[in-house]
């Protein structure tokens, strides 16, 4: 799984809220929020020109923005005739 670790980062840097993100990117508040609650399992994607934005606002790269965890694969049980 895909984890996005906006939070933990913003936090390091003095952001501790969406309504923070919203004022130090220049985004509209629903933008903001959607970024501030997005996790890993998220189907909702992000743009390359939004990870560019956060990476400039945050100091960092996508590879500290991101991590990844992988996932036990799971098998469906073999049924006995």
């Amino acid at each position: 799984m895909v984890e996005f670790r906006l939070k933990d980062l913003a936090r390091k840097r003095g952001i501790a809220t969406a309504y923070q993100l919203q004022i130090a990117m220049g985004v509209d508040p629903g933008t903001a929020a959607r970024l501030w609650k997005k996790t890993g399992d998220d189907r909702e994607g992000i743009t390359f020109g939004m990870i560019d934005r956060l990476c400039n606002l945050l100091d960092c790269g996508p590879g500290d923005l991101f991590g990844y965890q992988k996932e036990a694969i799971r098998t469906k049980p073999k049924h006995r005739t």
